[in-house]
């Protein structure tokens, strides 16, 4: 017998799913074990918890099929559309599809409106996101079986999308591709002679939004001997379906009409308020919270609250607008509260892979670019990588310091225990972070068009290797052993390059990868070379290949297009990859589910928790199609904002609809990315207006809304310590409660901060001791306290160590500078920087080159610059040079634009240009003798021949190394040391003598001594050092010199500052205690913080002689001038 179908309509979930579970339970007990029944659902979860409801009520259920919508249709249009060679088309195939058909018609000129040159751009139909736009409408016109021909005539651009929908219906023929629509048509054809036809159905809120739709529908209750449709109150668009059908629709009652939960309801539906009393209990909340973090942190402790009333886990929903907004603040909230969880499709964050990929494939359209690179690295999706020799040795924990041991070890649900043994020690992890520093080092910035980036990398390698080998060694002098010779140098960068070496090891599979991904092609070569990059590139290449696969269904497709073109397809997919669900390890748990408030139709839960109810977010902003106006939508029937917007209010019932105890809605005040204050959305007013009875105003809805936590962005913690998540609040809660309480009583009651973390205790302690304490102590700097300390610095006094000039003289601007740079051997971290212009110190850099091997040309040559005569041969030779350093800086830097930096060029030329004139016209009878005169450095190509490897001693025993940039010498057999400076001359300079610069200008005088000690080595032994300089040797500079005395006097004020940098040394103590302005370019700011100068400016040197001595030597040394 059959029974017409019955349509009901419930504002709440659980009402509509006992319906359901009653006629489908009363099928199956009519018939006994050969019963069936067809249960059609909005979404897997909703009809798989109707069947776990069924079983748990019966010990088993048999019989019962349960589909999606889609599910059925394409169960019911396989077999038809398999006979006739068909394939569903996906969602990105229609994109691409609808982009060939946009590229091919713009190009035949069939397009009028859309193919017109706009004034400030390109044609519409060529810009990125119209293939997107016109996919997503032709979609459309295709589920409403809109008639092409009645289109052409809705709006003056209609004809255009009439001309590319008959274009794509071709393109879909000829690929032999089925649309959604066309697989619904074919499965309402089937329906009849499916082995679902004939059985009972059961529709739990399935939304009925197109024609096809409704033809399916229509053909399932037909072939239904009994059907029975639940609906959601406010769902108009499946209840005018449901009429059409001439189905009569009945509204079902709550029981208990009085309950607080069913008023909200009744009122947030209802126009106008009857009843204008408030809801007296707490079934309905209305909450905010300072931010979208915040509110996460929030809906946390609501859950907590509700666990301790008793509702387990899995009876509670958190139903969020958007995953971009919240699935990281729910995860990360969670997380710290110890709620298990399980973020489901729409919900979940996405997958590293698709944001890893689309960095790759964007370095490739970039032509190599060093920041897609990186953030390839960054995402920590690369497999495993050969481990390249035993003998190789690789930096250890201790060098590595905090980043050591697990810091590369970035995915932790990695799970290595399916490896075999061969394979876990054949492969390791790479170190990603190191190779990053390494990669910024080399310097990478793009390829040269259509060159391989593979060939470029390792070109970029091959060039750092040599430098290496031969400029890098001079970077490192400073950082060397105090007796260090080449072999250890050497030995250095040999363990440099074969680091370079498993870098290129670990990178070239995948670059070469990249490189076989076309720049033009057709869909089918794109989805090949993709599909195989992702196999070498990605640790978990699954979800991306799955992707690839829906490529395939272009396999046949000939149309080429640009790797661009793919990139704005794939980009979103890629972007928000979706990761897989819950790990088999936590089933059986129970977990909150976190969902999109779309994937709660069916479904119910006793609390439930509806986040985001601000402006922007829920409801979220409902726009015109951009290809096809209101106007033209409505008169071929196809929905317009109106029905989106109802749509928006409906996500709001439903949501409403979900709770069967308890429900809390939520909105951020803030939008923390930005700053920007949120408004309460129109959704909010209208649940704060159910929940008053009246429309409040926003200052009173707000002060409502506020959570009994009152927890602030300045001071993220409840104000009591009984509703806190983690430590971390009740920690800060604690303090709150204890600021400005004076009385006896709360001594000691915040020790626990302390006791339960060492680290904070040492923190708080060096804290108040650095702010507080009147005189310097090991919180100011380093003090050496332990006597193994004061061994280990022993082998750093300047007796046992060579020091260069330059690293001495940082210990007068700032002990603790000379510390950190010298013997904690801090540098600057290597940052990928593009070059255009130069740096100041890029710049000297380059100068200090050219001047270096002008000097050495000019003394080879016997060239006196000073001869007016010889100005032409001079010039000649500073064009050279400067054009040979250039090309190599060229070839090792890259710059953007290579005009600008041969310009940069250009001015380092220009200043050696009017250094060479300055000569001429000083004409004071100093020659060029040595350039690039070195001590106690390794051997090296662009030091002077006459170089000596071994440290040269000073009065005290010093030892000193380091190069001299300039030795000249006149007739009379007088030397003049000269240093070249790049800047300008520094006023306190100007004014009167100049000896040691207070500590911070050595170089003069003590490689005046350093000279002293080369006679008969480096130079004769009858010459004499007879003056010093630094020569502000540019236009800047102005061609001017500070002149040092070589008196025996100056001298014994510069060994006084090495006296006292080795007492320094021997004592182990190095304090913040920067002179007046030295902190503003210091390289170590970010070490000691901004404010050193002012936090140490009144403090006194400790109680012992030592200290008290150490700080009277440096102001005397500072006073010197």
């Amino acid at each position: 017998m059959t029974v017409s179908p019955r349509a009901f309509v419930a504002r709440t979930s659980a009402l509509r799913i006992e319906t359901a579970r009653r006629f489908v339970e009363g099928h199956l007990a009519e018939k006994g074990s050969k019963a069936e029944c067809l249960v059609v659902g909005p979404n897997r979860p909703a009809i798989d918890e109707l069947a776990i409801a069924l079983t748990f009520e019966h010990q088993a259920v048999f019989g019962l099929h349960r589909k999606t919508l889609s599910g059925l249709a394409t169960e019911c249009a396989a077999l038809a559309l398999s006979l006739d060679g068909k394939t569903p088309a996906t969602s990105i195939v229609l994109e691409a599809l609808a982009r060939i058909v946009a590229r091919t018609e713009l190009q035949a000129g069939s397009l009028e409106h859309f193919g017109r040159p706009s004034t400030s751009g390109p044609p519409v139909a060529d810009t990125p996101g119209f293939a997107l736009c016109l996919a997503r409408t032709l979609a459309e016109l295709d589920r409403e079986d809109v008639d092409l021909d009645a289109l052409a005539g809705a709006a003056p651009n209609a004809k255009d999308l009439a001309v590319l929908a008959k274009e794509l219906r071709r393109g879909l023929a000829e690929q032999r591709l089925a649309t959604r629509a066309d697989v619904f048509r074919v499965a309402a054809a089937n329906m009849e002679r499916t082995p679902l036809a004939g059985l009972p159905v059961v529709l739990l809120d399935v939304p009925v939004r197109d024609r096809v739709e409704c033809l399916l529908i229509e053909r399932v209750l037909a072939s239904a001997p009994d059907a029975v449709v639940l609906i959601p109150a406010g769902d108009h668009r499946t209840m005018r379906a449901m009429r059409a059908m001439r189905i009569d629709i009945a509204e079902l009652e709550e029981p208990d009409t009085g309950a607080t939960l069913s008023r909200f309801r009744h009122r947030l539906v209802a126009a106008d308020l009857e009843d204008a009393s408030r809801l007296s209990d707490k079934s309905v909340s209305l909450r905010s919270a300072p931010s979208e973090s915040l509110e996460a942190v929030e809906i946390a402790r609501l859950l907590l609250d509700e666990s301790a009333r008793g509702v387990p886990f899995d009876e509670m929903a958190v139903l969020i607008p958007s995953r971009e907004t919240y699935a990281s603040h729910l995860a990360s909230a969670f997380g710290r509260a110890g709620i298990p969880a399980r973020f489901e499709t729409g919900a979940r964050r996405p997958h590293p892979a698709g944001r890893a990929l689309l960095a790759l494939l964007k370095c490739r359209a970039q032509r190599g670019s060093g920041r897609r690179l990186f953030e390839y690295l960054s995402t920590a999706q690369m497999p495993r990588i050969p481990v390249v020799s035993a003998e190789i040795v690789l930096a250890t924990d201790s060098d590595l310091g905090r980043f050591g041991g697990d810091a590369d070890a970035i995915d932790r649900d990695e799970d290595p225990s399916d490896e075999d043994d061969a394979a876990a020690i054949a492969f390791r992890p790479p170190p990603l972070r190191k190779w990053i520093r390494m990669l910024g080092e080399i310097g990478i910035s793009r390829a040269r068009q259509a060159g391989s980036i593979a060939s470029y990398i390792a070109s970029r390698i091959g060039i750092a290797k040599e430098e290496i080998l031969a400029a890098r060694a001079g970077l490192e002098w400073e950082e060397a052993d105090d007796d260090a010779r080449p072999s250890e140098a050497q030995s250095r960068a040999d363990r440099a390059c074969a680091e370079l070496d498993e870098l290129w090891i670990g990178l070239s599979p995948i670059l070469e990868g990249l490189d076989r991904v076309p720049l033009r092609g057709t869909w089918a070569a794109f989805a090949r070379a993709i599909g195989e990059l992702a196999t070498i590139a990605l640790k978990r290449p699954a979800p991306i290949q799955s992707l690839m696969v829906e490529l395939e269904a272009l396999a046949t497709s000939d149309s080429e297009v640009d790797l661009d073109e793919v990139l704005a397809i794939l980009d979103p997919r890629l972007r928000w990859l979706e990761r897989a669900g819950t790990r088999a390890v936590d089933e059986g748990r129970a977990q909150v589910v976190v969902t999109a408030i779309d994937s709660m139709r069916g479904r119910a839960r006793r609390v439930a928790v509806v986040a985001g109810l601000a402006e922007g977010l829920f409801p979220a902003r409902t726009r015109e199609d951009p290809l096809l106006a209101d106007e033209a939508r409505d008169r071929v029937g196809l929905p317009t904002v109106v029905e989106r917007t109802a749509d928006e209010r409906l996500r709001l019932y439903v949501a409403a609809g979900a709770a069967k105890e308890r429900l809390y809605l939520t909105y951020p005040r803030y939008e923390a990315a930005t700053g920007r204050p949120r408004v309460p959305s129109v959704f909010a007013m209208e649940v704060a207006r159910a929940i008053d009875g009246r429309l409040p105003s926003l200052d009173q809805m707000e002060r409502a809304a506020t959570p009994p936590s009152r927890i602030l962005l300045s001071w993220p913690a409840p104000h009591s310590t009984d509703n806190t998540i983690d430590d971390f609040e009740y920690s800060l809660a604690k303090i709150r409660d204890l600021r400005g309480r004076k009385d006896a009583s709360m001594k000691g009651r915040a020790r626990f901060l302390i006791e339960a973390n060492p680290v904070l205790l040492r923190a708080l302690r060096a804290r108040w001791l650095r702010h507080n304490a009147p005189r310097f102590t090991a919180s100011d700097g380093f003090f050496a306290t332990q006597p193994a300390t004061r061994t280990l610095l022993a082998s750093h006094r300047l007796s046992t160590r060579a020091y260069a000039p330059s690293a001495l003289e940082a210990y007068a601007a700032c002990p603790y500078r000379f510390y950190l740079r010298s013997l904690a051997g801090l540098s600057r971290r290597a940052v990928l920087e593009e070059v255009d212009r130069l740096d100041p110190l890029l710049f000297g850099d380059l100068y200090h080159q050219c001047q270096a091997m002008l000097g050495s040309k000019l003394a080879a040559l016997d060239i006196d610059p000073q001869l007016p005569e010889s100005r032409d041969r001079v010039i000649a030779e500073i064009r050279s040079i400067v054009r040979a350093v250039g090309e190599r800086a060229m070839r090792r830097f890259e710059p953007i634009v290579e005009r600008v930096f041969e310009s940069e060029m250009a001015r380092i030329e220009a200043d050696l240009v009017g250094f060479a004139e300055e000569e001429i016209a000083r004409g004071d009878g100093y020659r060029p003798h040595r350039a690039e005169l070195s001590f106690g450095l390794p051997r090296h190509r662009h030091l002077a021949p006459e170089s000596v490897e071994e440290p040269v001693r000073v009065s005290g025993g010093y030892r000193l190394k380091g190069a001299i940039d300039s030795v000249e010498r006149d007739a009379q057999g007088r030397l003049r040391i000269t240093d070249y400076k790049t800047g300008r001359v520094p006023e306190e300079r100007r004014k009167g003598v100049t000896i040691t610069g207070g500590g911070e200008m050595l170089q003069p005088l003590l490689y005046a001594l350093a000279v002293e000690n080369l006679r008969g080595r480096a130079v004769a032994s009858d010459d004499v050092v007879a003056a010093c300089r630094l020569y502000y040797a540019t236009r800047r500079g102005a061609y001017e010199s500070v002149h040092v005395a070589v008196a025996s006097d100056n001298v014994a004020k510069a060994i006084r500052v090495l006296d006292t940098i080795d007492m320094a040394v021997e004592k182990g103590i190095f304090v913040a205690a920067p002179r007046e302005g030295a902190c503003e370019r210091c390289a170590y700011r970010a070490v000691c913080g901004p404010n050193e100068e002012a936090r140490t400016k009144q403090k006194q040197p400790g109680p012992t002689t030592v200290e008290r001595d150490i700080f009277e030597s440096l102001r005397d040394i500072r006073r010197v001038p």
